[in-house]
This record gives structure tokens, sequence and C-alpha cells, in this order.
């Protein structure tokens, strides 16, 4: 007797077929023989690739309001048979089943972003529709995230008090306990690189840390992830339906990111010469930033409607 989706404590994300596993490794530029052993060291190549090939962006939500389903198949068709990005919920699904797939005991979760409000003066947390990937290593539990716009992780992170991960462009993550909303709990920090101004909230005489996100351990299933995409998809109450973003980390190991009309690119100490800021003022500056950049080459419709959300002055 077949157990109901709905009550079987055990339902995962499928693991990638090998012949889809191929083409994912082969959209990353990683070889089955760089991640043989399920080691720390093969995750962080997967993620490493995954990272500078596969853009966190949500162009074709934004400009053409295409709803992207969740689930492994949609993400594989999306991300590596369209050459696309996508947000946390394609991006982090795909990494899943791909890990699965390569033999690695990985499971999802859920996070609530952190937002500094300026008018309380404090830190908001947002609904749980962040999603996050655990991996399970012989010598510890993993976080692993490909799919947190702008400042995420390329690395995998060790889920413990004071674990930390050096990042793209000379930023810092660490992991801290948190009982946010109950014992037991975690919270993801980000740090910028020494020389970047300090981002709204951080303590001007503290360590430079301040909150990303926060998770629990709590195991979840990919139904749950359906009725999350379904609201981030459709609420203008979310980011990814208010404003474009996309984010890559760059051949160099910094950051490229556009927020709207905004772009700009974040490198380590020794590339800071690549750093710049642009401001895009048509949509062809889009298209070409979009290609040369993020890798993603937009559709004809995607570029009437970037014209129009961005760039009419109507």
């Amino acid at each position: 007797m077949t157990v109901p989706f709905r009550i079987s404590k055990l339902a995962n994300f499928e693991g990638l077929s090998d012949a889809k596993l191929d083409a994912y490794l082969n959209r990353i530029d990683v070889s089955r023989a760089d991640v043989s052993n399920k080691d720390l060291t093969s995750l962080n190549r997967v993620l490493d690739g995954h990272s500078r090939k596969i853009a966190f962006e949500n162009g074709l939500l934004f400009f053409t309001d295409e709803k992207i389903e969740s689930g492994s198949d949609a993400a594989f068709e999306h991300i590596v048979e369209r050459g696309r990005g996508g947000y946390c919920f394609q991006v982090n699904t795909l990494l899943l089943s791909a890990l699965s797939g390569l033999g690695f005991d990985a499971t999802p979760g859920v996070a609530r972003s952190c937002v500094w409000d300026s008018d309380s003066q404090s830190w908001l947390y947002g609904p749980t529709t962040h999603m996050v990937v655990f991996v399970a290593l012989p010598d510890s539990l993993y976080l692993a995230d490909m799919g947190f716009n702008q400042r995420g992780l390329s690395v995998a992170i060790r889920i413990e008090d004071g674990a930390t991960v050096s990042c793209a462009a000379a930023e810092a993550h660490e992991i801290r306990s948190s009982d946010v909303t109950g014992e037991g709990n975690w919270m993801l920090w980000h740090k910028r690189a020494e020389w970047a101004p300090r981002a709204d909230g951080v303590d001007p005489n503290g360590d430079g840390f301040y909150p990303m996100f926060y998770f629990t351990l709590e195991r979840y299933r990919p139904e749950d992830y359906q009725v999350l995409n379904y609201f981030v998809c459709h609420s203008m109450r979310h980011v990814m339906m208010r404003t474009f973003i996309a984010s890559i980390v760059t051949e160099t190991g910094g950051r490229a990111v556009i927020v709207d009309k905004t772009f700009k690119r974040r490198e380590d100490e020794n590339h800071r010469e690549l750093e710049r800021i642009v401001l895009m003022s048509s949509v062809e500056d889009l298209v070409y930033i979009m290609a040369q950049q993020f890798g993603i080459v937009m559709t004809e419709q995607e570029i009437v409607g970037a014209e129009q959300k961005l760039f009419s002055s109507v």
C-alpha cells in the first residue's frame, strides 16, 4: 500500500537521473571526477560551480509574470534546459536534487529573511518564504544555499554556533544560535568586505556582522514549497514581485548584482579595480549586461516588459 504523500514524513525531492545529473554538472562546469567523494570538498566544488554559472534572477517573473512552478522537473527544465537562473525555490530545488543524485544526504528547509526597519530601528523577520538545503556529512550538518540574492553563501557552512566561512567578494558568513521562535534554532549572519560601507542597522562599534536569515531544522516536503512558491510569485507583498534582481559570483570570485536599473560589481582585495556601479539608461544596457555578466539571454517578451517597467518615461 502506498503511503499518501500528505502523511509521509520522509517525502523529499527526487534525485536527478544520471542523464540529468550530467547535464547539470555540464551547466556548472564541474566533472563527476571533481565530486567523486561525498565530503565537504566535493560539496563545495558543486556550490562553487553553481554560484558562478547559475544566476539568482527573477526576470521572467518580474517582466512577463511567468509563474515558475516548484519541483525538480520544473527547476531542471527552467535552469538547465532553458539556460535561466531562478530564485530560491528553483535554484535550491535543483541543487538539492543534484546533490541527492550524487549520493549526498540532502534535505530541504525554510528560513525567515531579516530586514532592517529604519522606522522602528530594529530587525524585522519575514514569513518562512526562503528555501534552504541541509546536507548531512559524517562530521556535521551543513547549510547550503544558492538562493539568497546579492549576499548569499558561495560555500557550505557547518551548523554550529560560531562557525564562519569566507565567501565571494571578501565577505563572510557566520552561524549563531538563536531563539527568535524557540530554543535550539539558528541565525545566518553576513559581513561585508572590510573596506565596504557598513549595511544599515549594523552596530558601528560591533564586529560588522548583521543577521541575514533565521532558520530551524524542521523537515519540509515538496508539497510545502508549492504553497510557499505560490505566495512568492503572486503576492505584491513579496520582493520578487516588486523588484527585478539578478546576482551571480563572478569569474574572479566577486559578485555582480542588478537591482532594477542599477548594476554593481563587488570584488575581493586582489581585483578591486573591477568594481563598478552603473546606472543603466536603456533596455539595451540591461540586455547586454544580463548576457555578459549573468549568462542570461533575455526573451523578446521579457525585453518588452523591461522597457515598460524600468525604462518607460510614461
